[in-house]
């Protein structure tokens, strides 16, 4: 344990000068300088306010307090029932370490690193016993696994995400006593609807799914039950009308284009036209907004619609457009089939959203050098599956339970996040979780040759 402490600090080290050095200018930038510059923000109205303070910690905040504290920053929002709001749940962690750390975001990465390792320890205690290898290389591989290193080594949501499914798995598959199960499930739980809600989801289905393959006698006879469901599922999915869960998934991704796509909204009385950045040469603009000098083909949406923009031919206007927002394209944003709260689109986009989230980037994809590392970390994990499955041992039947329910979390997260996300840089930091899933296959799997002398 203390060599895996060491590991994850260095490796958060890493993490800090990526995002400071690497993408910034010495100072935290994305997602993590974000989050660190909120957390300063919210620490400071402590001075301003105790009582305020910890009513943005316990949820009592109205809208008043927002805009009076907080209206700088992006991720907090007035809603007071924000509970199970990621984003301000680690904006309020980093907000108290704050008071230690003075915002110094290595004091903050080396107590995340600290929590997380603790994701390895439960996780280790939970598939001990579904493994033959020593627990010397088990402890190893999941120190190691692919993605798992890198991103629960920062000051971003996934360390508590970590620490949260290596809790709930050992409370449900260890061998603690019942009163100790019961307390991991129930910190496990806390801290996936505080940062992951449908992680959380994702892994009561496999458990399921584990409770019913063992349920019978012969293995395949559960397989075969739990694809013929699946299968069923999805087709009268195919054939429904729009429901609250496509509804969410469509306007979820429809979210996630329009800010990583990028591109200048340009309103009038009724329609924004959204032009791209190489478009602006086209526009004249005064003191009382924009005019178009030629026609142009551009995308059109509607305000207050997620619907899928058209493509229509914006005419040179009498009356001035207003620029609304802009939005900079990201580097590794990747083109998608959008949802348009369509079952059938859904369905049928399954082959894309997996291929997506699973094996790119590849090599000529967009985005930074650091692709290559995802692209080689592709390469590997999948490499180790091949091997691990050519090599397999003979598995009981538990263990065998134990991949199908490993594989249905792995598939239904990577559906989501393929469905959803149309930035490569974002699929790798959020797919970690299913990649630890496919690891954990592959070391079920593995034959006792590495067998450590100790055991």
């Amino acid at each position: 344990m203390p060599f895996a402490f060491l590991v994850k600090v260095t490796v958060g080290f890493i993490f800090i000068y990526v995002y400071s050095v690497y993408y910034g200018s010495e100072q935290l930038t994305a997602d993590a300088g974000r989050f660190m510059n909120e957390s300063l923000a919210l620490t400071d109205v402590f001075y301003k306010s105790p009582s305020d303070y910890f009513r943005f910690l316990f949820n009592l905040e109205s809208k008043e307090m927002v805009h009076q504290y907080l209206s700088k920053t992006t991720h907090w929002a007035g809603d007071p029932s924000a509970v199970l709001n990621d984003s301000k749940n680690l904006v309020k962690f980093h907000s108290v370490i704050n008071f230690i750390s003075q915002g110094y975001a290595p004091i903050n990465m080396i107590i995340t690193c600290f929590l997380s390792l603790f994701g390895v320890y439960h996780l280790f205690h939970a598939f001990k016993n579904f493994v033959a290898i020593g627990p010397k290389w088990l402890l190893l591989f999941l120190l190691f696994a692919p993605s798992t290193l890198f991103w629960t080594s920062g000051v971003l949501k996934e360390p508590f995400l970590f620490l949260g499914i290596g809790l709930f798995c050992r409370g449900m598959i260890g061998k603690d006593k019942s009163w100790k199960r019961v307390l991991y499930v129930f910190f496990g739980v806390y801290l996936l609807m505080s940062f992951k809600v449908y992680t959380l989801v994702f892994l009561v289905l496999a458990w399921i799914v584990y409770l019913i393959v063992m349920q019978f006698k012969r293995f395949w006879v559960g397989v075969s039950a739990i694809s013929t469901v699946t299968i069923f599922i999805f087709v009268a999915l195919y054939f429904s009308s729009p429901n609250k869960v496509v509804n969410l998934l469509s306007n979820k991704q429809f979210d996630f284009i329009g800010i990583s796509k990028g591109g200048n909204y340009l309103r009038n009385d009724s329609t924004f036209f959204i032009f791209k950045d190489d478009q602006m040469a086209f526009l004249r603009h005064d003191s009382t907004g924009y005019f178009l000098t030629e026609k142009i083909l551009v995308e059109s949406a509607f305000p207050y619609q997620k619907d899928e923009p058209l493509k229509v031919m914006a005419l040179p206007n009498k009356k001035p457009w207003n620029l609304a927002f802009r939005f900079n394209r990201c580097g590794s944003y990747i083109e998608v089939n959008y949802i348009n709260y369509s079952p059938k689109k859904l369905i049928k986009d399954i082959p894309q959203a997996i291929n997506n989230s699973t094996f790119r980037p590849y090599f000529n994809d967009p985005g930074s050098a650091l692709k290559y590392l995802a692209t080689l970390e592709v390469i590997v994990l999948f490499g180790f599956l091949i091997y691990a499955i050519v090599k397999r041992r003979k598995l009981s039947k538990k263990e065998k339970a134990m991949i199908v329910g490993l594989v249905v979390f792995a598939i239904t997260m990577m559906l989501l996040i393929g469905w959803t996300t149309p930035v490569l840089g974002a699929i790798v930091r959020y797919r970690f979780s299913a990649y630890l899933a496919l690891t954990l296959i592959g070391v079920v799997l593995l034959k006792p040759k590495l067998k450590s002398s100790t055991t």
